[in-house]
């Protein structure tokens, strides 16, 4: 019905810009006249208009707009998320027994680990541990210090 009406309006509207009511429209296959506009109608003589639809029409659709944060706003939701490390496992068995006055070697100091990184050994390779039962430390520094934690693990060497 709504289309109907539409459709009615346009022509009514073309058929009002081209020919005035009441006035004759020449055409080339024949004379017709316009018909007069209808008197209008007092109050108590009106109809209801019909309702107005309660949605919006399909083609008028609500647009949302965003203004872009400012660098201000932008900084002030910035937030340092806490990092939890890992502890990347360093295996380091004891050493065979050496005898006393011998240096220590890469056989003494020969920790591993499951990630990249460096290995700092105390006391370091050439030193001459005293007779008996003696501690040593080694120090890893993992490459990818942000996801991994520093490690210090010992290891008992026996000197005979």
């Amino acid at each position: 019905m709504r289309n109907h009406l539409a459709v009615a309006s346009f022509l009514l509207a073309l058929a009002a810009s081209s020919v005035a009511w009441g006035q004759s429209a020449a055409t080339d296959a024949s004379k017709t006249k316009v018909p007069a506009a209808p008197a209008p109608t007092t109050p108590s003589q009106s109809q209801s208009l019909p309702e107005r639809p309660s949605e919006p029409h399909p083609l008028k659709k609500a647009v949302a707009v965003r203004k872009a944060p400012t660098a201000y706003e932008r900084a002030s939701r910035a937030q340092v998320l806490p990092t939890v490390k890992r502890v990347p496992l360093v295996i380091w068995d004891d050493p065979a027994p050496i005898k006393q006055g011998q240096a220590l070697t890469k056989r003494e100091l020969d920790a591993i680990a499951e990630v990249p990184g460096k290995f700092i050994f105390s006391p370091a390779a050439g030193y001459v541990p005293p007779r008996g039962s003696f501690t040593l430390t080694v120090q890893f520094i993992p490459v990818d210090s942000y996801q991994y934690e520093s490690v210090t693990t010992t290891a008992v060497l026996s000197v005979e």
